[in-house]
């Protein structure tokens, strides 16, 4: 089985821009379809704190700068990759009611940034962990800064025998057939 649609889902962090450039080439490797999401329309804030409607206002328009310059990177790295006719940006209006593991259950593979616990980082999403176990969808976690010039042609695979390491492994099997090949071959 090959990677046909990747789900990049914004992490709120200063890592966002890592995973959507190595997004962008794995679907470029592959061939596949590129969806980012902007996960997370509400802050924490607005929960939380009894906000005036003026607090509320200028909170919205931080919010919407955040996702204009996220559907931006995205649009850039995507036309980089040679993605622009293969590769859409889901507005957080777009998702409903739908959560992000939910809308991961619809795509092969999730990348992401790591979960930030930052308060300058509040417009977060669901933590990579849990976007793995409520999807059921391998997620590659890429680190801030990570950058490189062609993918990783090894894979390290640990293990301890337990149903949910057994479970990990299927599900990775789709990133994981083409390095099994080349070991084997080797």
């Amino acid at each position: 089985m090959s990677i046909k649609n990747i789900l990049i889902a914004h992490s709120g962090s200063a890592g966002f821009p890592s995973s959507v450039k190595h997004a962008a080439k794995i679907a470029a490797k592959h061939d596949a379809w590129l969806t980012c999401v902007y996960g997370n329309a509400s802050s924490y804030f607005e929960h939380v704190l009894g906000l005036t409607e003026d607090l509320l206002d200028k909170l919205g328009s931080a919010r919407n700068e955040k996702i204009a310059a996220a559907r931006d990177l995205f649009q850039q790295a995507a036309a980089e990759a040679g993605l622009a006719e293969r590769s859409r940006f889901i507005m957080p209006n777009e998702i409903g009611k739908m959560n992000l593991p939910e809308l991961a259950r619809n795509f092969d593979f999730v990348v992401t940034g790591y979960h930030s616990n930052l308060p300058t980082d509040e417009f977060r999403v669901v933590s990579p962990d849990m976007i793995s176990l409520q999807s059921g969808r391998p997620v590659l976690v890429v680190p801030n800064g990570y950058s490189t010039d062609q993918l990783a042609s090894h894979a390290l695979v640990a293990w301890d025998g337990k149903r949910s390491a057994a479970r990990a492994l299927n599900d990775a099997m789709t990133i994981l057939e083409e390095k099994l090949y080349r070991a084997v071959a080797n």
